[in-house]
C-alpha cells in the first residue's frame, strides 16, 4: 500500500496519514491487551518510519497526537452516551452495551499508555 502511495506522488511529494499503534517496549501481556483493544489491524511486524523506508519514501516525521486520539475516543463516548436510547433502538441494548465496554477498555489502554496515535509525513524523493 505504502508502495502504491509512494509512486502516485510526484518526486518531492508528501505522504501523511493517521495510524494508532501498540506503544513499544511493551511487556506480552500488555501487548496483547493493547492489540485487544486497538483497531483490527494494529499489530505489524514492522515499524512504519522502516515500512515507509523500504517503500522509497524519506524525511520522515512521525508526531504523536496521543492526547487528540484521547479526547477523540472520549468524545465517541459521551456522544453515544447521550443518545444511549436512540442508539439502542436502532442496534440494540446489547449492542450499546458492548460499544461502551469496548470504548471504556480503549480509554484505558490509552490512560495506561499502551495505545498510540501518531501522524507521520513522508517525502518522496
Amino acid at each position: 500500500m505504502l508502495r502504491a502511495n509512494r509512486r502516485l506522488l510526484k518526486r518531492g511529494g508528501k505522504l501523511a496519514f493517521l495510524t494508532i499503534e501498540v506503544a513499544g517496549d511493551l511487556g506480552k501481556r500488555d501487548r496483547r491487551r493493547a492489540a485487544a483493544t486497538g483497531p483490527p489491524a494494529i499489530a505489524t511486524r514492522s515499524t512504519y518510519p522502516s515500512l515507509l523506508r523500504s517503500a522509497g519514501l524519506a524525511d520522515i516525521d512521525r508526531i504523536d497526537v496521543t492526547a487528540d486520539y484521547r479526547v477523540t475516543a472520549a468524545a465517541w463516548m459521551n456522544a453515544r452516551n447521550a443518545h444511549a436510547q436512540a442508539f439502542a433502538d436502532e442496534f440494540g441494548a446489547d449492542e450499546l452495551r458492548e460499544r461502551n465496554a469496548e470504548g471504556e477498555r480503549r480509554l484505558s489502554a490509552i490512560d495506561d499508555g499502551l495505545l498510540k496515535r501518531f501522524l507521520y509525513v513522508a517525502h518522496r524523493r
